[in-house]
């Protein structure tokens, strides 16, 4: 190789032993001529791509930091000269990834600098620092795939496959603290709100709460009736989400008793979110976003289809965003009409699950086993002055 990116690659002389004859047709021998192609090939590429092909931008960290001073430019120092602004358009730009997990993301939090991510396969927590995307920690293995993860305070509690516990981790370097009862079934979803945590999931098809301060069990509401795959918390209620039943099922946060259901959402749905005001569900099967009144669980408003699959669903203010499986793309929907303000390039696999920091949401790709990063940001329209 090149003293990379220092200088072009400078091949030094070869030629083959005394009384040997380069034969094309042997193929069982390395000829000194044969080594001389290569270089030469070598020589060729390196010196069209130059001396760093990679520019200033040769590492993740090094792109995302370039990328934040494009956009702080915009407004200072912009149109370029002899261009003016005609608009912006909200873009969703896939800038880079971290690094292979190894099985596919299930669990992405984003939590004082650092992103903590954990899945299927692998069965560990790891922890990342977003200034670099480097690993930092990882914690023991859970026992089976970890389907979902929630930071609280000093620690992270995870839940999954297998050892169907919620476990609890010090956030600083992942060494294991202590673990609930068997919640009975698969853990797809976890919260932490005041003094318990609370978990939903399949087989119990329910969900339990469980006191913060040892993790020991204190109740649980009624069934479902299918999977619990998410719920919020608003209010004085307990909203809760699946399979099988296809409806939003209300809960008093109180004693976990039931309220009331709504009506048929017209397919399954694995997220739930909210605003603070409205809940919205997106729609697995249905392909559709629905935005719901709490009070009543009735319907506001409908999307039209969005083509394919809905599997995971997050708020920031003013927006949601929508990862969908079968279309491999993320949406970003404003709040006041719920119409598409941007999409994402289209992924390999999965976009799922989500996750902020500023302005970049974490998108975990199955097909890749690995947690991407896009910038969601504003490029400015030019045309030429007149």
């Amino acid at each position: 190789m090149a003293d990379y990116p220092d200088s072009i690659y400078s091949p030094r002389e070869k030629e083959n032993r005394s009384g040997v004859v380069y034969n094309a047709a042997k193929k069982n021998v390395l000829f000194a001529e044969d080594v001389q192609k290569d270089d030469d090939e070598i020589v060729a590429i390196e010196t069209e791509l130059g001396l760093n092909p990679k520019g200033v931008h040769a590492d993740v960290a090094a792109y995302l930091s370039w990328l934040d001073d494009a956009i702080a430019a915009i407004g200072s120092g912009w149109p370029p000269s002899g261009y003016s602004v005609t608009g912006y358009l909200s873009s969703l730009l896939r800038v880079g990834n971290f690094p292979y997990y190894g099985g596919q993301p299930r669990g992405v939090v984003v939590s004082g600098g650092y992103a903590l991510i954990a899945g299927a396969t692998t069965g560990t927590i790891r922890k990342y620092d977003l200034s670099t995307l480097s690993l930092v920690a990882e914690s023991p293995n859970y026992g089976g795939d970890i389907y979902c993860l929630f930071v609280s305070g000093d620690y992270v509690y995870a839940g999954g496959a297998i050892t169907q516990t919620i476990r609890r981790y010090n956030l600083f370097d992942l060494t294991y603290v202590d673990e609930s009862p068997s919640y009975g079934g698969s853990i797809y979803c976890l919260f932490v709100s005041g003094d318990y945590v609370y978990a939903g999931g399949s087989v119990t098809n329910a969900v339990r709460r469980y006191n913060l301060s040892d993790l020991t069990y204190v109740d649980a509401t009624p069934s479902f009736g299918g999977n619990v795959q998410s719920f919020v918390i608003l209010d004085d209620y307990l909203f809760v989400v699946g399979s099988t039943t296809q409806t939003i099922r209300k809960y008093n946060l109180s004693d976990l008793t039931y309220v009331s259901a709504s009506a048929s959402l017209g397919g399954n749905t694995n997220a739930i979110a909210t605003d603070g005001t409205y809940l919205y569900v997106p729609l697995y099967t249905g392909y559709r976003l629905r935005k719901i009144d709490p009070s009543d669980l009735s319907i506001v408003s409908t999307t039209d289809s969005f083509g394919g699959a809905l599997t995971s669903l997050v708020y920031k203010p003013g927006f949601l965003y929508a990862g969908s499986n079968d279309l491999r793309l993320l949406f970003k929907i404003s709040l006041t009409d719920m119409s598409i303000v941007s999409v994402s390039p289209y992924g390999s696999g999965y976009l799922n699950p989500l996750a902020f920091s500023g302005n970049y949401v974490f998108v975990g790709d199955n097909a890749r086993k690995q947690v991407e990063v896009y910038l969601d940001c504003l490029l400015p329209s030019l045309v030429v002055s007149s």
